[in-house]
């Protein structure tokens, strides 16, 4: 700062020039202008909109690969039971049903290759949807929230809590969205939707019983061909609950997708 009369550099605080003795001038800030600061401020605070209709779209198209994949696996898999079936109780093959068996296996390990590549893609996209559409949820006027857009992401990478936090997470996401409740805490009382509670059963329950065929399977060699039939008709299970999860999950992406946009336009 410097004086108006001489030029003299003048020290914070001062009130005279110590130079020519002039008065120092200091420059109120008018108080529109203040309130005009303070509320371009507060603007940038709030949360904004930012649809995710297209991630939805992409969640829903990898979904449906999926039930394609995994009803290929199933034909494969029936396959599989009636050459079991077939051939339980011989002790040799010829040639012919050696490479019709070889030839079979290539194939199902192809789809199974393409299987797991597509469910990690998938995985990957719905993660992406995940934290769009709870980044949202301030942005539709919900409070109190009780996780984070980062942690409605990172809570299905814990091991234990991934059983029970991911389902909340959903949750949280599908009552904040509903576009009846315009009161940013009341959101709370909306009512748990039973297509979540199926989706989610369904799912840990495909899960643990992959799981546990996966750790049968590597556990013992199987010495005979009728040995690998239960082992086969657990994957089969196991693709039908994967099936109906896939299915449960589609419905439950666009739903939320729905009550998203459906909120975003009674509040614009």
């Amino acid at each position: 700062m410097y004086c108006a009369e001489c030029g003299t550099e003048l020290s914070g605080g001062s009130r005279f020039c110590p130079n020519c003795g002039a008065a120092v001038q200091t420059r109120q800030v008018p108080e529109t202008t203040a309130k005009t600061t303070e509320t371009h401020e507060n603007d940038k605070s709030i949360a904004k909109f930012v649809s995710g209709h297209t991630r939805a779209q992409w969640v829903t198209i990898l979904l449906a690969l999926v039930i394609v994949a995994s009803v290929i696996w199933m034909i494969f898999d029936l396959s599989d039971i009636s050459l079991i079936n077939k051939w339980q109780g011989r002790a040799y093959f010829s040639w012919a049903e050696a490479a019709e068996a070889d030839a079979h296996d290539n194939r199902q390990e192809a789809i199974l290759v393409f299987w797991v590549v597509l469910s990690i893609a998938t995985a990957a996209a719905f993660l992406v949807w995940i934290y769009r559409a709870h980044k949202n949820l301030p942005a539709l006027g919900a409070k109190n929230l009780q996780y984070s857009p980062r942690w409605a992401v990172g809570w299905w990478f814990v091991p234990i809590m991934n059983l029970v936090r991911p389902f909340q997470v959903v949750t949280e996401i599908w009552k904040a969205s509903d576009p009846e409740v315009t009161d940013g805490h009341s959101w709370r009382n909306t009512p748990l939707s039973p297509l979540i509670s199926s989706w989610w059963t369904l799912w840990i329950l495909s899960s643990i019983i992959a799981w546990i065929v996966m750790r049968i399977a590597f556990a013992s060699e199987p010495t005979t061909v009728t040995d690998l039939l239960p082992h086969r008709w657990a994957l089969f299970a196991v693709s039908a609950l994967e099936i109906i999860a896939a299915i449960l999950a589609i419905l439950v992406v666009r739903g939320i997708d729905a009550r998203q946009e459906a909120k975003h336009r009674r509040l614009i």
